[in-house]
């Protein structure tokens, strides 16, 4: 608690008013300062919104595979969810790692317990799992950014 409060103290003076990584870490603690882990890491995963939890990020598809629709704000608090034009462009990096986590899951899967595949049909079955999660890791990364840096 006193290092929130050091935080918060830092960000309120003139020394480090220009770094936002410092106050958005602080708001990050703050933020996650009432809701446990497991709490938050569920609400990421039913891509909840990041400040208050209760509604989605994102609007119902009508299709499996159609363009996911992010939502203007939360239905619950009012949390924007647009932010400036380049806010979501790390969005990519976090989609990139969970892709790579699924290809070798999906990986070692294939190798280790389907036995009797060749090396074509393994990168086949990753490529198919990485593919077919493309959209999932689309909402996911989104939703994980915004917890990361909510303000």
């Amino acid at each position: 608690m006193a290092f929130l409060k050091q935080l918060n103290l830092i960000c309120a003076g003139t020394r480090f008013d220009c770094c936002p990584v410092i106050c958005n870490f602080a708001v990050t603690i703050r933020i996650m300062e009432g809701v446990s882990r497991i709490n938050k890491i569920t609400q990421i995963a039913s891509l909840k919104c990041p400040n208050c939890g209760k509604a989605k990020v994102f609007y119902k598809r009508k299709y499996p595979f159609s363009k996911p629709l992010m939502r203007e704000s939360c239905e619950s608090c009012g949390y924007k969810f647009h932010r400036e034009h380049g806010y979501y462009q790390g969005v990519a990096w976090v989609s990139y790692g969970l892709a790579l986590v699924e290809g070798v899951i999906a990986f070692l899967l294939a190798r280790y317990l389907v036995f009797g595949l060749t090396p074509i049909t393994q990168l086949l079955i990753t490529v198919g799992v990485m593919m077919f999660l493309a959209m999932w890791n689309f909402r996911l990364a989104r939703v994980i950014w915004l917890n990361i840096f909510p303000d």
